[in-house]
């Protein structure tokens, strides 16, 4: 099991890493209580495109790109991506102060997850 959390920031450039897969937030959220994570495997296609820049887009001709949809912390959900099975679980939301490089501050929502591997 590994714990990740991830800020939630304009231009979303921040990601997470756990067993080879790459965790980001959607851009579109539904509410700060309900995170949508694209989840893909860190490989050639996912550097070449950059994906952890711009996130990936979920296609069913590709196993290695899914999104996850969470409605409340606490909730868990298992998926699969490059044929590895996989749980993640919302643990919460909370604020995190940024400092800008010109200084100003910022409250962001900063979320926390827990993934472990299953196969």
């Amino acid at each position: 099991m590994k714990k990740i959390t991830i800020l939630q920031a304009a231009f979303n450039p921040y990601y997470a890493e756990a067993f080879g897969l790459i965790f980001k937030l959607s851009y579109a959220s539904e509410g700060k209580n309900t995170p949508r994570l694209e989840v893909f495997a860190d490989s050639e296609l996912a550097r070449e495109k950059e994906w952890r820049i711009y996130g990936a887009i979920p296609d069913d001709d590709l196993d290695n790109v899914v999104e996850i949809k969470f409605r409340e912390p606490g909730e868990d959900k298992e998926f699969s991506v490059a044929s590895r099975v996989f749980r993640a679980q919302f643990i919460r939301v909370d604020h995190q102060e940024f400092t800008y490089a010109h200084g100003s501050n910022e409250l962001l929502l900063l979320y926390e997850f827990e993934v472990s591997k299953l196969d």
